[in-house]
């Protein structure tokens, strides 16, 4: 079945209460791959290859992981590409050393901390590393490369994981989320560097928080919310077609709604927390590329693993994995 049509989406936002992009108008844009280049040139002009995790560090630089092993970053001010650290997804997880010379084994997805360090989820490698924002020395978060789930109730370091796709903050940066393979979702404590599995809510190896602290996973036509209050409750959206299908990643945004890398649909979505109604934002459901410069409900995408927005625009950048892109829906709120 077709995602919700153009006509429809607008007559619902008028109906919301809920501030969003304007139905309809929302057009969609390459931000980077497309090009030949390696590096050096605008991120537009350069070859990026499986995209799957987008962050931002305090200065606007954008931040790319790649299923190849790669680490990008895209300059704020200038828009050039560098390769940050180049793929060796077969060199074994190191010990720490110059972020140039780590290897990335497979790394599904990337956060940055209010100091702008990065966390990537390096999924093969079933470790969590961190890059030092000021020295760029990696170190190993969490996880000791051995993929099993151990560790409950003491140090992350030394805790097993099961090959981690999804990291998430919550507002103040206490707690980091890592949901896994397996499906359980691990929390730990930053002051402590405790970790342990959160109990009441599973079955999705993608997770959000919203600036409440509800914790988020993906349900059929909607989300499961983990209550600060430890209350687990089902939220859906029954009319929503089409139903989610193999979710790879969540992200709550400045308004506390959920975005939805709906890989297996091919679609952008949005959950709309308050109304319970789940909306698409991207994509026409068809796998294919055409459409980048066009309406973003009009183009195409290729199983897109990674959502986000820009801490400070509200802008929405996509990970379009398997067509070798990373996109951008500009904020209607600028």
């Amino acid at each position: 079945m077709k995602p919700t049509s153009l006509l429809t989406l607008a007559a619902l936002l008028l109906t919301s209460n809920v501030v969003l992009h304007a139905a309809g108008s929302d057009r969609i844009e390459l931000v980077a791959g497309g090009g030949a280049a390696v590096e050096g040139k605008p991120a537009r002009e350069c070859k990026v290859s499986q995209p799957f995790g987008i962050a931002f560090d305090p200065q606007d630089n954008m931040f790319i992981c790649e299923y190849t092993g790669r680490l990008l970053r895209v300059d704020a001010k200038s828009g050039v590409l560098t390769v940050v650290t180049p793929a060796r997804p077969k060199d074994p997880l190191g010990k720490a050393g110059p972020v140039s010379l780590a290897s990335f084994n497979a790394p599904h997805d990337l956060v940055t901390d209010a100091a702008g360090n990065l966390f990537i989820a390096d999924s093969l490698h079933f470790a969590v590393r961190r890059v030092d924002v000021k020295t760029g020395v990696t170190t190993t978060f969490a996880g000791t490369g051995v993929k099993e789930l151990t560790g409950d109730g003491g140090p992350a370091a030394n805790a097993g994981l099961d090959g981690v796709a999804c990291l998430c903050f919550n507002r103040d940066y206490t707690k980091l989320y890592l949901g896994g393979f397996s499906r359980a979702i691990r929390v730990v404590d930053l002051k402590t560097g405790i970790i342990n599995t959160v109990s009441g809510l599973a079955g999705s190896r993608a997770q959000a928080v919203d600036s409440k602290g509800n914790l988020f996973i993906a349900a059929t036509r909607g989300v499961r919310k983990l209550g600060v209050d430890g209350k687990s409750v089902l939220l859906e959206d029954a009319a929503a077609e089409p139903p989610l299908k193999g979710v790879k990643h969540l992200w709550a945004d400045h308004d506390d709604n959920l975005l939805i890398a709906d890989e297996g649909n091919n679609l952008i979505r949005i959950f709309i927390v308050a109304e319970k109604r789940l909306l698409t934002l991207a994509g026409t459901g068809e796998k294919g590329g055409a459409g980048v410069l066009g309406l973003a409900l009009e183009s195409k995408l290729n199983r897109p693993h990674g959502v986000t927005t820009h801490p400070r625009t509200g802008d929405i950048y996509i990970a379009d994995s398997w067509n070798d892109r990373v996109l951008r829906i500009p904020s209607a709120k600028k």
